[in-house]
């Protein structure tokens, strides 16, 4: 597996967490599909070669060439056939709703067509040859940015209030930070849904699960009490139950998944570098 993060240009730092890189054949037994857990983040990708599927009521159901991942509030397994691979946008949780023609909430456990949420977006060149990207990050940088410009955006609270609970890990009640930045709390409500498409609480909670999940893929023989206080919980049966809620998983399996997925990586460890592991 071949993956990288990428600054995104400074205009769109208020924008774009970042852009990425992916490409891996499937037929590797090593990893064999993709498993995304419950995130307030939306992709924007653009893919070559064998084409993602998600399973559904009626069977398997190939994805578009480019398309849109919004927030989830569940698990998502994505499945290819062979060779795929993405260039991508990942865009802060308020940063997308400046590009999207559609509602937020429209996209609330959804993988819906590029064409159908955004208003054009630029052709890129042919598939790069591995970690080759920049004349495609370029393009897309510059459309952003662009768009950017022609679509001045009135400001709001939002962006600073959920820059807070993401340095709290979800850990604050929203009833305060309401009253910290002196905004009625129905509005509050009202400016998140509208800008993020999640509720501030559900927003919280889905970071909130987030961290404990980090916490156990670093640690995967952390005991559940330190889980239940490191997030602010009183009692391990809540947290336990509103754990499997949210990742389909006990802590206690998905423990074992880390386990078994640290046993694997193990032997050769995938090309993979983050945003924050460059210097």
């Amino acid at each position: 597996m071949f993956y990288r993060e990428y600054p995104p240009p400074p205009a769109l730092r208020t924008h774009v967490q970042c852009f990425w890189a992916l490409e891996h054949d499937y037929r590797d037994s090593f990893h064999s599909h993709e498993h995304l857990w419950a995130d307030t983040q939306i992709e924007l990708i653009f893919s070559y070669g064998r084409p993602y599927s998600r399973k559904s009521d009626d069977g398997m159901v190939i994805l578009p060439q480019n398309f849109i991942i919004g927030p989830f509030k569940k698990e998502l397994l994505l499945y290819s056939d062979g060779l795929t691979g993405f260039v991508a946008v990942r865009f802060l949780p308020w940063g997308f709703a400046a590009f999207s023609k559609k509602k937020m909430t429209e996209l609330i456990n959804a993988i819906l067509p590029a064409e159908e949420v955004l208003d054009g977006y630029p052709p890129l060149p042919g598939p790069p040859a591995t970690g080759q990207v920049t004349p495609h990050l370029e393009i897309l940088g510059d459309w952003l940015c662009r768009r950017l410009e022609e679509k001045p955006e009135k400001e709001t609270p939002v962006p600073a209030i959920a820059q807070k609970i993401r340095a709290n890990k979800g850990i604050v009640k929203i009833s305060v930070l309401a009253e910290e930045f002196r905004i009625n709390p129905r509005r509050l409500e009202r400016l998140f849904i509208g800008e993020i498409g999640l509720s501030a609480k559900m927003f919280a909670r889905i970071l909130r699960f987030n961290h404990a999940k980090r916490l156990i893929e670093g640690d995967a023989g952390i005991s559940l009490a330190s889980l239940t206080y490191e997030t602010g919980y009183a009692d391990q049966a809540h947290f336990s139950h509103n754990f499997r809620e949210m990742f389909g998983y006990t802590p206690a399996q998905f423990k074992a998944l880390i386990r078994k997925w640290n046993e694997k990586m193990s032997g050769e460890p995938p090309d993979v570098v983050f945003l924050q592991d460059n210097p």
